[in-house]
């Protein structure tokens, strides 16, 4: 079973929200991947972080790769994930 967490802080360190959910039998990477969405829908549905830019930090190397990644060169098996997180 896997899980997914972080935390959600302003532009001064403060924070604003943590979360801890579990996501079930994931693979490292689909958990990473799932953990950036989550933080960016709860971040996005806070009305104090409506219209505020938004810095993502991952430890996750492929995770940021392929965030950067034109979307027809992204990995086939998590195609799926990129289309529900836009």
């Amino acid at each position: 079973m896997a899980g997914i967490g972080g935390v959600l802080r302003d532009c001064n360190g403060k924070v604003k929200c943590l979360f801890s959910i579990p996501i079930g039998i994931k693979d490292s990477n689909e958990a990473e991947f799932i953990a950036v969405v989550k933080a960016v829908e709860l971040t996005f549905s806070r009305e104090d972080m409506f219209g505020r830019s938004v810095m993502v930090e991952s430890v996750s190397a492929n995770m940021v790769h392929w965030v950067l990644t034109p979307p027809g060169n992204r990995l086939w098996y998590y195609q799926e994930l990129f289309i529900l997180a836009s």
